[in-house]
């Protein structure tokens, strides 16, 4: 470092805990490991050089020596800091089961390593409560740019997966690479609040792009599961969904959406723009008139038998619990089916959550009766 500078790493203290594994082959185990207060400075150079040290390896250029090899049962890293290029971040962590190997090939030069963590405690703002994650890692380091070969984080049943990461130019960092995630509804609702209910399961699989808070992209496929949603007492349940999927900082785009529900499909598209405010567009396919009944618990069974088409057009305001100030449009098309009270017509509706009136304009409705 230069003068002035930071050291690379400091603390107030570490306490190490030992355990005895065999007394006969002195062999010594990590049990624990606190460290109070660390600091860890990494400084970023014009051309992507850092004060990481590169070890003195005797022997052959070529040589490949591994420099690290740890076990630790318990760890606990607390109000700590990590700077890198001037920019800090909180440094708090604590788990199980640290396992971690790195090897230095001086011929490129660059580390290789793996590191694997259970119950890796991760608290962030919005959470509701800290997470408890499982950590598989394998990567790459070198000057200037590091490789992410595998990366898995797991919490129950739900995990994300990174293949294939990049990240360049550390001074300026532009990262990228091949994303998989399956989200436990119930388990994802335990520590962020969603507008939906906690059942079901999203699957998000495609690449994504960062190179700042205001300049990331996700571009992919999205599939969902026995899903539901409840508001306003209108609960739709046994869901599914499934979408192409584009994310950017300004929204987050749903094309070629399909959701099938009610016994019925809808076919369209939807915008999440400013992750704010949400619009929906398409047509419905065949919803049946007895489950749109259902929707809500107190409302009595509808006795005609048919099935809605038509185009609709949702806008509303979304929070992390309902949809707010919602306008819904629509031409339906009521086609009869059999049974004992058939119904046919067209429908033309307004709804305004706002005021509360729903307005028909341009309808008829026929029944065997009426």
């Amino acid at each position: 470092e230069p003068g002035g500078a930071r050291p690379l790493f400091r603390a107030d203290s570490i306490v190490i805990g030992l355990r005895l594994v065999s007394a006969l082959k002195r062999e010594i185990d990590l049990a624990s490991l606190a460290v109070e207060r660390p600091e860890v400075s990494v400084i970023v150079t014009t051309d992507g050089r850092t004060n990481i040290p590169s070890p003195k390896i005797p022997g052959h250029r070529d040589a490949v020596a591994e420099i690290l090899k740890l076990a630790i049962r318990e760890f606990e890293l607390r109000d700590g800091m990590l700077e890198f290029d001037f920019r800090r971040f909180p440094l708090n962590l604590r788990g199980q089961r640290l396992e971690a190997r790195v090897v230095y090939e001086a011929a490129t030069p660059r580390y290789r390593g793996e590191i694997a963590a259970r119950q890796l405690r991760v608290d962030a703002p919005g959470m509701l409560r800290p997470a408890a994650v499982d950590l598989d890692l394998r990567g790459m380091l070198e000057r200037n740019r590091a490789e992410l070969s595998h990366v898995l984080v797991a919490q129950g049943r739900s995990s994300l997966t990174v293949s294939g990461g990049v990240i360049e130019n550390f001074k300026a960092p532009r990262a990228w690479g091949d994303i998989d995630a399956t989200v436990r509804v119930d388990e994802a609702a335990q520590f962020v609040r969603l507008p939906v209910e906690r059942q079901g399961q999203v699957r998000i699989t495609g690449k994504g792009s960062f190179e700042g808070p205001e300049a990331y992209s996700f571009s992919g496929q999205v599939e969902g599961r026995a899903l539901a949603m409840n508001s306003h007492g209108v609960r739709v349940t046994g869901n599914r969904l499934a979408a192409a999927l584009r994310l950017d900082p300004g929204a987050m785009t749903f094309e070629k959406l399909r959701v099938d529900a009610l016994d019925g499909v809808f076919l369209g598209r939807a915008r999440l723009a400013g992750y704010s405010r949400l619009s929906v567009e398409g047509a419905l396919s065949g919803f049946s008139i007895p489950a749109l009944g259902r929707l809500r618990a107190e409302t009595a069974r509808i006795p005609w038998s048919g099935r809605v088409s038509g185009p609709v057009k949702l806008n509303a305001g979304i929070s992390p619990t309902r949809l707010e100030n919602a306008r819904l449009d629509a031409e339906l098309v009521v086609s009869p089916e059999d049974g004992a009270r058939p119904i046919e017509g067209q429908v033309t509706l307004s709804y305004d959550q706002k005021d509360g009136w729903l307005r028909f304009a341009d309808s008829r409705l026929r029944t065997p009766a009426t």
